[in-house]
């Protein structure tokens, strides 16, 4: 619920939802926010990833969406990298494979050595790579044009 429905952690807490669980099961104990941030949800990632890599590991062509954004939360500036393909059985599918945080300057080599890295620990290889689409900022421009990787701006930037 936590993971599918963008739930706080914390929902476990609120007395609502006790209540509500121990209504269908009063033996159940529900585990800590503690628990769920640092076991549940990482258990749960590392098990997504592992099964979307190998998906990834059969796709001969898949394409990019990338941003650098800043949190509304906090300071924090991310770059996401999402990918988008069409798998075997001709059903197009998406996965966010990175939203990482970007420290330092958005410097053209910065953004491409990010994004480079993000494919590598996918085991995505460039030349699979059908094209990126960007913002048209120039950092973002030349980091892909460094990179060797094809990439066309969004239409609604320009």
């Amino acid at each position: 619920m936590i993971a599918l429905d963008l739930q706080p952690f914390g929902i476990v807490s609120n007395v609502g939802f006790q209540r509500f669980c121990n209504v269908l099961e009063p033996r159940y104990k529900l585990p800590s926010d503690r628990h769920i941030s640092l076991k549940l949800i990482p258990d749960i990632y590392g098990c997504v990833k592992e099964k979307l890599k190998e998906e990834l590991s059969y796709i001969k062509h898949i394409a990019f969406t990338t941003d650098i954004w800043s949190s509304s939360v906090g300071s924090n500036l991310l770059l996401s990298l999402t990918g988008h393909w069409i798998n075997e059985n001709f059903v197009r599918k998406k996965g966010v494979l990175s939203a990482s945080s970007f420290v330092g300057r958005h410097t053209a080599n910065a953004i491409q050595t990010e994004l480079e890295n993000t494919l590598a620990a996918w085991n995505i290889e460039k030349e699979r790579v059908v094209t990126v689409l960007r913002d048209n900022a120039a950092n973002v421009t030349a980091g892909l044009t460094a990179a060797g990787i094809g990439h066309q701006g969004c239409f609604i930037h320009t």
